[in-house]
Parts: C-alpha cells; structure tokens; sequence
C-alpha cells in the first residue's frame, strides 16, 4: 500500500463489494480523465469474487490507486466513510463501482467549485431542466424548493455528487442506513450549505440486477423510512424555510401517497393498501384531501416550475 500524496485538490473515491463484472470500466473511467491531478483511494469491503484482484491490478500500474481492502464487510454508507477517512483532498469525488464517469466529468466539476468558495457540495440533475435555471449558486430555500416541488437535485445516487471534505466531516458523515444514507446526507447538507448543481449526463449509472434499489423494491419498509425521514427534514427548525413552504410541501407528499393508496384500493390490491396505509401512518383525512390538486408556493424564485 503506498502512502497517500498530499495537499491534493481531489480525491476520487471508489468502494466496491463483488463487482468483479462490472469495476474495471469504472476504474478505467476515471484513470482517463482530462483532470487528472487526484488521488484515487478504493476500499474493498471483503469481496468474496475476483473484485480485490482486479483492482490490485490497476493499483500496480497507477501510482494514484490506493488501494485498501475491509477484514470485515461494513455494507455500503459506512465504507463510504471509511473511504474518506483515507482521503486527503480538499473535495471528495464518489464513483461506485458499477458507474462509469465522462472524461470531462471532474474537470468541469473540480472547475466550477473551485470558482464559488462559498460552496460546499455539488448533485446533479436532468440537464433539460437545468438548462431552464437562470440560478447559479443554490441556497438551502433553492434546494428545497427545487426538490420538494419539482424533484430535482437532492435524489442524486453518490456517483452524481461532490463535497468539500471538511463539510462532510463537519456532518459526521454517512449515517449508515441502508438505501436511505445518500439522499439523507445531502438533506443534511442543503440544510446549511449552498450547492451548485451539474448536469446528470457527466456520469453514467449502469442498471444491473446486483444493484440495491432491486433490493429495496422487495422491502416495503425502506419507502416508509424514506417518507418519515423526508416529513421530519420538513420539519428541521434549522431549516431557513418558512411555515407556508413547509406546510405545501409536507401536504404533497402526504397527497401522492394516499393517491397510491386509493388507486392500489380501485385495482383491488387491499394487502397492499392495508400495509401502506399503516406504513405511512396517514389518516382518512389526508384520502379526502387528496383528490385535490398539489398546491405549489408563491414566491419570488429564478426557478422555472
């Protein structure tokens, strides 16, 4: 293991779990970037396929590989931490391990930060509707807004992300839970950092069966945490968001589930129905105001809805 380079503008971190078919694009991806002033620390969570071979390899052959390997397996969030517990540049640069980045994609990224100081992370989101933005540095109303009433920006999976270092730490990092730990951690950060958000065509995101969100979609639970976590950052006191915009924005959500509540109940799926009813922990009021349209704010805001 070589010792990590210092005073370092970026480091690039990668962890990566049996990913044996799928890691060696994405190594290769970011070795050929245009910006290539980074260190690149992979942390190995115990594979148990060829996956620690195939990045020894790179390793070999690219003094900027750093490669670490877990004794134990941490899950995904908390080696995560671990990976930028080695880093030492002033921004962290995630790629998992089944995606793949354009070769422009930390040039233009590094860049940009690098002109707003002010700045402490970047997500990105659909292209066509950024373009539409006249807004450059996003407050933490902008975020809000932006994600609550449209639902752009803070949805963005790790490989789409870029943050100061010393802010992550600031926020303790990853909480750890599972499927919810990156939209948690950029709900803490757009709580008191202002952003800057790029396009999501700067990285690939490669579907696979192996993949997380497959298993998520087989557990009922995770939905309703990700509803509980997004009602109780609704209503974060710490939050510069004023009690109208809180009170719209935790009504729609509210509407948008018992609307699939009511449809699974018309298509007769009434386990389905008990189960989110529950689950959701809504009440025979929410059905009834429901089947009126989603309000959205009045404000005066530079962001097109």
């Amino acid at each position: 293991m070589n010792n990590l380079i210092s005073n370092v503008t970026l480091s690039v971190l990668m962890t990566s779990y049996n990913r044996e078919s799928l890691i060696s694009e994405s190594i290769q991806s970011v070795l050929v970037s245009t910006y290539s002033e980074f260190e690149f620390i992979i942390v190995d969570d115990s594979s148990s396929d060829s996956t620690w071979s195939i990045i020894k390899k790179f390793a070999s052959k690219d003094s900027r590989i750093k490669a670490y390997r877990n004794d134990i397996n941490l899950g995904d969030y908390l080696n995560r931490n671990k990976a930028v517990a080695y880093a030492t540049g002033k921004y962290i640069k995630f790629l998992d391990s089944d995606d793949i980045i354009g070769q422009d994609c930390l040039n233009i990224m590094i860049s940009e930060m690098e002109k707003y100081p002010n700045v402490c992370f970047g997500l990105s989101s659909d292209p066509k509707w950024l373009d539409k933005q006249s807004l450059k540095v996003w407050t933490p109303s902008d975020l809000f807004n932006a994600y609550f009433f449209h639902g752009k920006a803070i949805g963005t999976p790790p490989s789409g992300s870029i943050f100061r270092r010393d802010a992550f730490i600031a926020l303790g990092g990853f909480s750890g839970k599972q499927y919810l730990g990156d939209t948690e951690m950029w709900l803490k950060f757009s709580v008191s950092y202002k952003a800057l958000i790029f396009p999501n065509d700067l990285y690939y995101w490669r579907e696979h069966l192996e993949q997380q969100m497959k298993e998520e979609q087989n557990n009922p639970t995770i939905k309703y945490q990700r509803f509980q976590m997004l009602l109780d950052f609704i209503g974060n006191p710490d939050l510069a968001i004023n009690s109208i915009n809180r009170k719209i924005a935790k009504r729609n959500l509210r509407n948008i589930k018992a609307r699939i509540i009511l449809f699974n109940i018309i298509k007769a799926k009434f386990s389905i129905s008990q189960l989110d009813f529950i689950g959701y922990r809504l009440r025979l009021f929410d059905f009834l105001l429901c089947l009126m349209p989603n309000r959205y704010p009045n404000y005066n805001s530079k962001i097109n809805f």
